[in-house]
């Protein structure tokens, strides 16, 4: 998948500090250079694999995504990406995970985890997917509990965007660079 410039520099500036630290470290590179070479991958198909990769730890795409992109720009089966993707899973996407959420307790309480209640999954890509999900916009229902085709809009909000201000600076500006 291609994103824009834009698109991921505002991805790279939502993720916290620490993980940005982590995500632009040389341990995490050289980590994932080296998954990329156990993967068999050229080293073109390498920087290629190295994007998706790093798309999906600005939560961007998941990592099966990134997986499936990889599996198609190397013309490798999914099977075969199955120890590359195990390790990233284990090794960085785990350690943003903890790094997002802090340190765990260690207590006897936490070791005797029980599923969550509320179907909200724990892996990095389940809480990338549910957070989509949160921000697809709401939907009418009918009698029958069928969403409609029509998104729900409460009355007091405006159904239009109101028009943009257009701001006509001189040429005394003296921030801006001369057209010609």
């Amino acid at each position: 998948m291609t994103f824009t410039r834009e698109q991921k520099k505002e991805a790279y500036k939502k993720l916290s500090p620490e993980v940005q630290d982590f995500v632009m470290s040389n341990e995490t590179t050289e980590l994932i250079e080296n998954y990329l070479k156990e993967a068999g991958l050229s080293e073109e198909q390498s920087i290629d694999a190295d994007s998706e990769i790093l798309y999906a730890m600005y939560a961007l795409q998941t990592l099966s995504d990134a997986i499936n992109n990889i599996s198609k720009l190397s013309s490798k089966n999914i099977s075969d990406l199955s120890k590359l993707k195990t390790n990233l899973d284990n090794n960085i996407f785990k350690n943003i995970f903890k790094i997002m959420n802090g340190p765990e307790e260690t207590s006897e309480e936490t070791t005797q985890k029980t599923p969550p209640q509320n179907n909200v999954g724990t892996s990095f890509e389940q809480i990338i997917l549910n957070q989509a999900r949160a921000m697809q916009p709401a939907v009418a229902k009918d009698s029958l509990g069928y969403g409609v085709a029509k998104p729900a809009v409460p009355a007091n909000l405006p159904t239009e965007e109101p028009p943009k201000a257009i701001h006509n600076y001189m040429s005394d500006d003296p921030y801006r660079e001369p057209i010609s």
